[in-house]
């Protein structure tokens, strides 16, 4: 009988390392630092949100308390940009929302080839401007979006023409 450990753990790397991997498409620096930064803050909370509450658990578990932890609010959500068409989608997210002092939490110069999808990490709750367009038509559409609201985005030439988001 063969262990299944080391084909386990191989694919738990493989996960991880696929999971972890956001803005792959990104062409922009200032975009691609934020990117980074926005993951780094979010598996800090994440981290830091884990240890809290098994500290909660040993503390209540050890006074005899019945009690439920508090979690902390989510802060950033991961996307999925899909282009469904046969060339390169370049794609542009605009928002209102800051990121720091004098920087809008914007996304651009992003390139999707065909038939691919990329993540990328947002602020829970933002309402971006998603500016598309192929590189046959050049002619740029526009759907707005509640970060909180989608999850996958499916971009196709001509989606604004016919209303379907």
């Amino acid at each position: 009988m063969k262990k299944p450990q080391p084909i386990l753990s191989f694919l738990c790397c493989l996960l991880i390392l696929y999971s972890c991997s956001t803005g792959q498409y990104i062409h922009d620096t200032g975009s691609i630092e934020r990117q980074k930064e926005m993951h780094r803050k979010r598996t800090g909370i994440n981290v830091g949100d884990v240890a809290l509450q098994m500290l909660n658990i040993v503390t209540l578990a050890s006074l005899n308390l019945d009690m439920e932890p508090e979690t902390t609010p989510r802060s950033f959500k991961r996307i999925k940009l899909y282009n469904h068409s046969n060339d390169t989608m370049k794609v542009n997210l605009v928002t209102n929302v800051f990121w720091s002092d004098d920087e809008y939490n914007d996304i651009l110069d992003i390139r999707i080839p065909p038939k691919q999808h990329t993540r990328l990490m947002v602020p829970l709750g933002a309402d971006y401007n998603v500016y598309f367009h192929d590189s046959a038509e050049g002619k740029d559409e526009m759907i707005t979006i509640n970060t909180a609201d989608f999850k996958r985005i499916g971009l196709t030439p001509g989606m604004t023409l016919t209303g379907e988001k």
